[in-house]
């Protein structure tokens, strides 16, 4: 009987243990790929999202540039035609009172040699 008992005894107690380690490490097991999976999915919804404000700071980054540029363009030719018109104002304005003062000076040239 005694030998019995010991058997039982030890028998239930090796059982019992095992179980026991057998669910820790189910546990364990569990809460690994529980927290794995959950940073897999913070990584996934952070690295998307990074992405998604990457593009965007991109385009306004190109757009910005793209409109920066035309601004720069067409000051560049608004300057061009400013100078270009400042240009003939002035070659016309030389030109005018040249020939203004060409006949002005006929003109005494004229009136001191008739009188």
């Amino acid at each position: 009987m005694k030998i019995y008992f010991y058997y039982y005894y030890y028998y239930y107690y090796y059982y019992y243990y095992y179980y026991y380690y057998y669910y820790y490490y189910y546990y364990y097991y569990y809460y690994y790929y529980y927290y794995y999976y959950y940073y897999y999915y913070y990584y996934y919804y952070y690295y998307y999202y990074y992405n998604y404000y990457y593009y965007y700071y991109h385009y306004y980054y190109f757009y910005y540039y793209y409109y920066y540029y035309h601004y720069y363009y067409f000051y560049y030719y608004y300057d061009y035609y400013y100078y270009y018109y400042y240009y003939y104002y002035y070659y016309y304005f030389y030109y005018y009172n040249y020939h203004y003062y060409y006949y002005v000076y006929y003109y005494y040239y004229y009136f001191y040699y008739y009188y």
